[in-house]
């Protein structure tokens, strides 16, 4: 490098533009084939399209689509950038707060992610960054201006890398595909519907679901956890929806608790009487890495399969939890949503907390899967006040032992026989008093 971004007088995304030339060299004379699918771009002013309410710009971005696109969504940024011309501990707290935002803002705004990578890099010290459900993790630093091999290979090889990757290698979910909405959809124009793959590991068979609207994605919220979501979907058959809405729900889980699908079946067997009160799960299988061995579950500790443990340094980065940055990106509303079933009024979900400083966590996360029957209505949609008061007094008053509720209104529901809905997978009980069929919702008279 002739000219380091600190001495050459320009704005970054003109000081760093020599990142662009060297991603082009490398592919150029790379020794195989490099597709042109995956250009990188130092946009610096350019805010990436998002279904959420975002305009934070990250300095610069690896991404899928025409290196002469002036709009690039969330979706399609594979490595989101932050670069500084100088050096300095204000610049790098800075940078680091960024790039876990931007990291975060990928796999909130992309179903079809299972983790991202970001880089950051203050003046010619860089930083590779690692972001999936459990943890976020950075690489040692490395100079991308000195002589020693080890340092100039870095970024090579980190560009090298995302260039030859399949989209599976670098973090893409192969069994969900984005798809243009279907004829007659429910679904708003402005939300994408996803082709979902369940493998079933009862039947060995694999079942494609269409989403027609997203129910709940308040989940993918917090930037490690469970990173739920849910959707209302259709079956698929010959790649046209059809038949009853279900509910579809995608969460990461840990290995060692009981499947959602088997809680369900064993409470359902133990309560026949009430078995109607009860979620019905119809299909479920734990998500593979590839879809050719689909008894090869995904997991956070073994990225596609195969185990790579990291060794943690114990060095901690200073990362302020919220700064005045990412509070003002927040704040400002210029696309579409917010979550789905996170009114201003009802407090979201508890916010994972990182794991302990200088290790990983202790508790990987499986990938799963699951469709119901019901659908639901959250007591906070309710416009019934007669509805509203059962389902919270089913909810206070019953007296299953095997049911363990955290009340609130987004996972209270109403469960109507005409229209069933119910999407928490909370079930129902019965209060002894009344005789009453009660629970996180409540079987109204037809």
């Amino acid at each position: 490098m002739r000219e380091t971004p600190s001495i050459s007088g320009r704005y970054e995304n003109e000081a760093f533009r020599f990142l662009e030339i060297i991603a082009s060299q490398v592919r150029e004379h790379a020794m195989i084939n490099v597709p042109n699918t995956t250009p990188l771009k130092v946009a610096g002013n350019i805010t990436p399209l998002s279904t959420r309410n975002n305009t934070s710009r990250p300095d610069g971005y690896f991404y899928f689509g025409d290196h002469d696109s002036g709009n690039v969504d969330w979706e399609n940024i594979i490595t989101p950038m932050e670069l500084k011309n100088k050096d300095d501990p204000k610049n790098r707290t800075d940078h680091f707060v960024k790039v876990v935002w931007s990291m975060h803002q990928v796999m909130r705004d992309d179903p079809c992610r299972r983790y991202v990578h970001g880089l950051t890099c203050e003046g010619t010290t860089a930083r590779l960054w690692f972001n999936n459900r459990c943890d976020i993790v950075a690489s040692d630093e490395f100079d991308v201006n000195k002589a020693r091999v080890q340092d100039w290979r870095s970024p090579i090889i980190i560009m090298l890398s995302t260039l030859l990757a399949t989209p599976s290698e670098i973090g893409y979910d192969p069994t969900i595909l984005k798809v243009a909405p279907s004829p007659g959809s429910t679904n708003q124009d402005r939300e994408p519907c996803y082709d979902i793959t369940i493998h079933s590991p009862d039947t060995g068979e694999r079942t494609m679901y269409r989403t027609t609207r997203v129910i709940s994605d308040v989940g993918v919220d917090g930037k490690v956890g469970r990173g739920t979501r849910v959707w209302e979907v259709k079956k698929l058959a010959n790649n046209e929806p059809t038949g009853p809405l279900y509910v579809l729900k995608d969460v990461w889980s840990h290995p060692d608790r009981e499947a959602e699908h088997v809680k369900l079946k064993t409470i359902r067997g133990e309560q026949e009487a009430y078995a109607e009160h009860f979620l019905t799960p119809l299909d479920y299988g734990f998500v593979p890495p590839n879809p050719e061995i689909p008894a090869l579950p995904d997991s956070t500790d073994k990225t596609l399969g195969s185990e790579k443990p990291f060794d943690p340094t114990g060095v901690v980065l200073n990362l302020h939890p919220e700064s005045f940055v990412i509070t003002m990106l927040r704040s400002i509303t210029s696309t579409p949503r917010d979550s789905v079933e996170k009114p201003d009024d009802v407090p979201g979900p508890p916010q994972p907390r990182f794991c302990a400083f200088g290790c990983l966590s202790k508790r990987p996360r499986q990938y799963c899967r699951i469709v119901f029957r019901e659908i639901g209505t959250p007591v906070h949609n309710l416009r019934i006040f007669a509805d509203t008061f059962i389902a919270i007094q089913g909810g206070m008053k019953g007296e299953e032992e095997s049911c363990e509720v955290e009340l609130s209104t987004t996972n209270t529901t109403n469960l109507r026989k005409d229209f069933i809905e119910h999407p928490t997978g909370a079930g129902f009980r019965k209060n002894k008093e009344t005789g009453r069929d009660y629970g996180p919702g409540v079987c109204e008279e037809d």
